[in-house]
């Protein structure tokens, strides 16, 4: 699964959850001066997955706007009538 970029909801929900626990162990450990190695590389990990996931959607949405739609987009914002 790892070769996918675009993840469902629920997993890219899962993986902030997993992320910020990460984080606040990864504090800890530094704080009580453990080794934060492991929670460093979890980290790395998941922000790499959600990064991933943001430029497959991201270009995904981009590639929904074709320049067909771009223009019926632009003539949609004017919700004023031309005065000729």
């Amino acid at each position: 699964m790892d070769e996918i970029g675009v993840l469902p909801s629920v997993e890219v929900k899962s993986l902030k959850a997993k992320l910020k626990e990460a984080k606040a162990q990864c504090k800890l450990a530094k704080r009580e001066k453990h080794d934060a190695e492991e929670f460093e590389a979890l980290i790395r990990s998941v922000e790499n997955r959600l990064i991933r996931h943001k430029a497959f959607t991201d270009e995904a949405k981009r590639l929904k706007l074709t320049p067909r739609n771009r223009k019926e987009k632009r003539g949609a914002r004017s919700s004023c009538p031309r005065k000729d």
